[in-house]
């Protein structure tokens, strides 16, 4: 019976067969006997009964676990945007409650706990837990460098076009960098964003260029990395706040951003300087959490998707660098994710009561990924064939939101398949086409038919076409990790090196001797669990 569950469909059948006057236009029923009502009653009730574990296992993932339990493990929009247009809605055209960011919110206060006690380990010992052990939040930032690099741009459908736009938009972003080893929003490039947030553009840019391989420790750009997380460090206060002083309504966007930049750069290097900054970081990731389980403008109250999604990344890149977050938080986003879900968890929305729309369906759907979902799950595929595939990438929009494009282009390449051959195929030819090719701005993409793009400016814009276009290797695909990325070992932190910042580079500042908040992983730590998802 449609609308009913099979306990009040059944209810409907057993209350039919009893007395009472027949309902006008239908046949008289003849009363059955009281001993064969309770026969049917409880018959069905046992094979109810035996149905509910076969029922829970037809919808659970079934994985193999393979070694220890491991607890270890970009980008911004709307943190400073207001839309030039909505965000497309999925079903029928509805604007995205946006106007919130044009409010003046007064100077974020608050206090939270002493950082004394150190981050806490997961204590969940269900599948779902052990889901997030897997191998590809493990070895996440394996794919960065190397061989391995050059094997992942092959196999997901890279080409040197990517590469090429890749490293024409790294060259345009390192000489936007200022001398105090800061990017900005506004300028000196042309078409600067509406609103400056220092914060969230030396992040931005800081995620790019780690996101080729480049640390503060090697690579071409291994000085202005260096410069850009000093930047960060010494903004970051005790309580692991980066963004302080930042237009109130963008902090805690930029919050989230800075502190991926920083767990990465600790995951791909081990640098013990690093390791109190991205504790910290993520404590407060761990801290701000509203009681709606997810994350907005103010720490510990309300919550959006868009702002969700940056914090469920920095713990996901917390754990990708063996930091440790508390496995409760992470699985307590799924409590908000099903809150501004639609369509049985195919479509999500900004907030519970808003209408779903791309943007926020592919960054609900990423989230549902990191927490577990197979590539196989039917809600995913509805999602990737009825909404994200005929809305990939093509040089002939007029508009577009590379917003959206981001988030998936990660679905859809950590989904694989035939499913991100049709997505890849678009996107790696469009991309590049939109790419500035000669001028004072080559290397960069103009923001003026971005969504956001006349607010967010340029940089924000190039920021994340280059993520898209490093998304062949950039993290590794969660339901395909290759052998090569568990032969790697996370790089130690040098006892002999006390992993300063480059002391020799201008605006060194003072390294952060700190005591960590949180032990180093150790050799049993860092077994993996490999899932299998398909």
């Amino acid at each position: 019976m449609p609308g009913y569950t099979l306990l009040e469909a059944l209810w409907l059948r057993l209350k039919s067969a009893g007395r009472g006057p027949a309902a006008e236009g239908e046949l008289p029923k003849r009363q059955l006997p009281a001993w064969l009502v309770s026969f049917v009653f409880h018959v069905s009730l046992i094979l109810i009964l035996a149905l509910i574990p076969l029922a829970q296992m037809a919808t659970e993932h079934i994985q193999v676990i393979i070694g220890d339990i491991d607890t270890d493990g970009d980008g911004a929009q709307e943190f400073t945007l207001t839309p030039q247009g909505s965000d497309i809605a999925l079903g029928e055209a509805a604007d995205m409650p946006m106007s919130d960011f044009a409010s003046e919110l007064p100077e974020l206060q608050f206090e939270m706990p002493a950082l004394a006690s150190s981050l806490s380990s997961p204590k969940t010992t269900d599948a779902l837990g052990a889901r997030l052990a897997g191998m590809a939040v493990q070895h996440g930032l394996s794919g960065r460098s190397g061989s391995l690099k050059g094997a992942l741009l092959g196999k997901y459908g890279g080409n040197s076009t990517t590469e090429a736009a890749v490293q024409a938009a790294l060259k345009w972003l390192a000489k936007q960098q200022r001398p105090d080893g800061s990017w900005s929003l506004q300028g000196p490039y042309s078409d600067g964003g509406a609103d400056e947030d220092r914060t969230a553009a030396t992040a931005m840019a800081l995620n790019a260029f780690l996101g080729n391989g480049h640390t503060h420790k090697s690579g071409e750009y291994s000085s202005l990395v260096d410069r850009g997380l000093k930047f960060l460090i010494e903004r970051q206060d005790k309580e692991g706040f980066f963004a302080g002083g930042e237009p109130s309504h963008n902090q805690m966007y930029s919050q989230a951003i800075a502190t991926i930049a920083v767990c990465e750069a600790y995951g791909m290097t081990g640098d013990s300087q690093l390791r109190t900054p991205a504790a910290k970081a993520i404590k407060f990731a761990e801290w701000s959490q509203s009681r709606q389980k997810g994350w907005r403008y103010v720490p510990r109250e309300d919550s959006d998707l868009s702002v969700t999604g940056w914090y469920m990344m920095a713990l996901m890149t917390g754990k990708m660098a063996g930091l440790e977050p508390r496995e409760e938080t992470i699985r307590s986003v799924e409590e908000y994710l099903e809150a501004v879900s639609h369509d049985y968890g195919a479509r999500y929305s900004y907030q519970r009561p808003d209408r779903p729309t791309l943007s926020m369906t592919a960054e609900g759907l990423l989230c549902r990924q990191y927490l577990g979902w197979p590539s196989t799950h039917s809600a995913l595929q509805r999602a990737i064939e009825n909404d994200l595939l005929p809305a990939a990438p093509s040089v002939k929009d007029k508009s577009f939101s590379v917003y959206y494009w981001y988030y998936a282009t990660q679905v859809l390449h950590h989904v694989g398949g035939k499913h991100w051959n049709a997505w890849n195929q678009k996107m790696r030819v469009t991309l590049p086409a939109l790419q500035v090719q000669k001028g004072k701005e080559a290397g960069s993409w103009d923001p003026d038919r971005d969504e956001f793009g006349p607010s967010g400016g340029r940089l924000y814009v190039t920021c994340f076409m280059t993520y898209c276009l490093e998304v062949y290797y950039r993290h590794l695909s969660i339901y395909d990790v290759p052998p090569e990325a568990t032969e790697r070992q996370r790089p130690a932190e040098n006892a002999e090196d006390a992993g300063e910042l480059n002391p020799g580079e201008p605006n060194a500042g003072e390294p952060n001797t700190g005591e960590p908040n949180g032990t180093a992983p150790t050799a049993d730590q860092e077994a993996a669990g490999a899932e299998a998802a398909r």
